[in-house]
């Protein structure tokens, strides 16, 4: 999890070395990102994905595409939002893209699995048309799940055990409902969020519901850089901050 500030961003490195990088934060944070996958020694990407159409997650991706144009495939809802954030990730992505739906997979090699567990239902609110993932290595899991809320589409899918849980809509009071958090009992919870930021991310209760859950809570506000690895058996995590 790249700490971008109030935005959201991941990169998921599978066991056969293939590359995804799911959200960019905001506009201004492509640099940062660019910034990490350098640090990292990642020096091309196989996939990107935009979880939805918001700008704290898309914003940035024109700007990887533009620096890494060797990206073979790039993935969205197949949906409509007007934006002028939601355009040029469009227009940059251009005959790359593709759209992902409920049902869906996609390659990470043959060591991991990467399901699509919702997708566009065409919701007024951009954020229940978030693109849901379930990755599975071995015996190890993890859930990506954008901006989804309790309300709308966290109700619309089981994902089973969850081993790590990237948080959605930022820890926001209307993310992390119990029914998902009872399905899951996740073991990490990974909180993209900005430091002091105007919407009271993280919330409280959503915080106390994950803490009642048995989940770690991690947060880039406060912990930076996030890097989970998995053996396939069990997760470890360390912070860069």
């Amino acid at each position: 999890m790249i700490d971008v500030g109030q935005g959201d961003s991941e990169l998921i490195v599978s066991p056969d070395g293939f590359t995804l990088l799911v959200d960019a934060g905001n506009s201004d944070d492509d640099s940062t990102v660019l910034a990490y996958l350098e640090q990292q020694g990642i020096t091309s990407l196989d996939l990107i994905l935009a979880s939805h159409l918001h700008e704290d997650h898309l914003g940035g991706l024109p700007g990887v595409l533009e620096d890494r144009p060797e990206v073979a495939v790039c993935y969205d809802h197949g949906g409509h939002y007007s934006s002028s954030y939601a355009t040029a990730w469009h227009d940059s992505a251009d005959h790359k893209l593709r759209e992902l739906a409920e049902g869906d997979t996609l390659d990470l090699g043959a060591s991991m699995t990467v399901d699509v567990l919702h997708g566009w239902e065409g919701a007024d609110n951009e954020n229940l048309n978030s693109l849901v993932l379930k990755l599975t290595y071995g015996d190890t899991t993890m859930l990506l799940g954008g901006d989804c809320e309790t309300s709308g589409c966290e109700n619309d899918f089981d994902p089973g055990a969850i081993d790590v849980y990237k948080v959605h809509h930022h820890g926001s009071s209307d993310s992390s409902g119990t029914q998902l958090l009872e399905q899951m009992e996740p073991v990490l919870a990974l909180i993209p969020v900005g430091q002091g930021n105007s919407y009271g991310h993280p919330d409280q209760g959503t915080l106390r519901r994950l803490e009642d859950a048995g989940a770690e809570i991690l947060r880039t506000d406060l912990d930076g850089d996030l890097l989970v690895v998995s053996d396939g058996v069990g997760v470890a995590w360390e912070s860069e901050k």
